[in-house]
């Protein structure tokens, strides 16, 4: 045997310092984005029909309880903004 160090030993690699902080800007600024473009949506898709525009405290009915529509359209675009601000930003939230 060799003393030679193998292939497969994990290198260290530096942890950048900002890290944490950039992955955190990223969930912020994802959902709050999220919100802000659902509530657009809200007003601007509509009127592209010639509908009333949707208001913010509107509710869902699903089965018994009444869901409020904003959080529940702001949740999957601010996961969708997750992903791109991930790939731009490098924060490697999702793995590559």
């Amino acid at each position: 045997m060799t003393d030679a160090p193998s292939s497969a030993s994990p290198q260290e690699e530096k942890q950048d310092p900002t890290l944490n902080a950039r992955r955190l800007l990223v969930w912020v600024v994802a959902f709050g984005l999220g919100a802000v473009i659902s509530a657009v949506l809200f007003y601007v898709f509509p009127a592209l029909f010639g509908k009333p525009s949707i208001p913010l405290d509107a509710r869902l009915p699903i089965s018994f309880v009444e869901v409020p529509l904003l959080p529940l359209c702001a949740l999957p675009m601010g996961f969708f903004l997750v992903i791109w601000l991930d790939y731009f930003m490098g924060t490697q939230i999702l793995p590559d």
